[in-house]
């Protein structure tokens, strides 16, 4: 039966969070334009930040990683760093919301858009199938 090799690495893979770039894009433009005002917003804001980042991988033992689509993987440390602060923000009552806050807020929002642009290996967080591939130490096998 075709699929990928090695299977304890493919399932180490799988407990990654994958989106789609051009998803997690909207995700980002999405956070900029969050409403700092009223404590529903942060909440609306939080839960669909969540959602959005609960999608299937997009790939299995038996399913090939696509090699026309670019994933990104959000539990990479240096992104899911950035994510983390966006989520403690939105989290914080709106009370306890400073200028500081709302600065660290923005400015996890602007390293999450330099991280995507990385291309070391090692730090990569946007994958296609070629990157994904090498640098999760996977192979087809027919």
């Amino acid at each position: 039966m075709p699929g990928y090799q090695p299977h304890l690495q493919i399932e180490y893979t799988r407990s990654f969070r994958w989106v789609l770039l051009s998803s997690f894009c909207n995700v980002l433009n999405g956070l900029c334009v969050v409403d700092f005002d009223y404590s529903s917003n942060l909440s609306k804001a939080l839960k669909k930040l969540m959602d959005d980042l609960t999608t299937r991988e997009p790939f299995s033992r038996s399913k090939r990683f696509s090699d026309n689509v670019m994933y990104v993987c959000v539990d990479k440390p240096q992104l899911f760093a950035q994510v983390a602060e966006v989520m403690r923000v939105l989290a914080t009552p709106q009370t306890m919301l400073t200028a500081a806050v709302i600065k660290d807020y923005f400015s996890a929002i602007a390293r999450m858009r330099k991280v995507i642009h990385s291309q070391e290996d090692g730090d990569r967080v946007v994958f296609s199938r070629e990157t994904f591939e090498r640098e999760f130490e996977l192979y087809w096998e027919d």
